[in-house]
């Protein structure tokens, strides 16, 4: 489709640069625990993500994405699993048992669970079924409101702001016209699904500081019951 050729070349140039503030977010926010993690990365992408992970010390990788197109620009990394999936509900938890035998202390959705409803609940379960006790499950959505995801907070004319409107504009059109699901959301949305899939912890708002996505986390609990990031 023309229209996601033309979004590929705009991200390199705008979707890139708050891509990799996220990231940046994220390492900052985990601190220590990125040492030595083992991460699931689910909807991998090009694996952008998964290379500054291991760059921060993250042990192993597991990038998972259902494009064989992506896959092949993930890095050569011999701390990156490379792994062809389509992210469907029962589908994490056999490919914990291959790949990730002893759980993951970082399980992400970046700009990837874009399923609705009960599939969504059930992939999050899912993924709670991989998270090691004080590890976390974190899920990053494009903001509902269309001013936050282009404008940012607080507002004004950003590098990627042209960009994100631009790809929330195909991204609907894709999605009415069946050819791949997308869905937005907001920080009181996206804590009310966790919180139906994972009703025994409470979500937590684990980047809130601007960037034009919705971010929510769950921790698990260690032996002890502490589990706060």
């Amino acid at each position: 489709m023309w229209g996601w050729k033309i979004s590929s070349l705009l991200y390199a140039r705008a979707g890139g640069k708050v891509s990799e503030e996220f990231d940046r977010a994220l390492i900052d926010r985990l601190g220590s625990r990125v040492k030595n993690a083992r991460v699931a990365d689910c909807g991998c992408g090009p694996g952008v993500t998964a290379q500054r992970m291991v760059d921060a010390g993250a042990e192993r990788v597991v990038a998972i994405d259902v494009t064989e197109g992506m896959l092949r620009q993930v890095p050569d990394d011999p701390r990156i699993v490379k792994v062809q999936a389509n992210i469907e509900p029962g589908i994490l938890p056999s490919l914990g048992e291959e790949v990730l035998p002893d759980g993951a202390d970082l399980v992400l959705f970046k700009r990837s669970l874009y399923q609705r409803g009960e599939d969504a609940v059930r992939i999050l379960r899912d993924a709670w079924e991989l998270v090691r006790p004080r590890g976390s499950l974190v899920v990053a959505l494009p903001h509902r409101n269309i001013l936050q995801y282009a404008l940012g907070h607080p507002p004004r004319i950003r590098s990627f702001t042209f960009y994100h409107l631009f790809n929330r504009a195909i991204s609907i059109a894709a999605d009415k016209l069946r050819i791949h699901s997308y869905r937005t959301s907001n920080l009181s949305e996206l804590g009310t699904l966790f919180r139906r899939a994972i009703p025994e912890v409470e979500p937590q708002h684990l980047l809130d500081y601007g960037l034009p996505f919705a971010v929510v986390s769950a921790t698990r609990p260690d032996r002890h019951g502490d589990g706060t990031v």
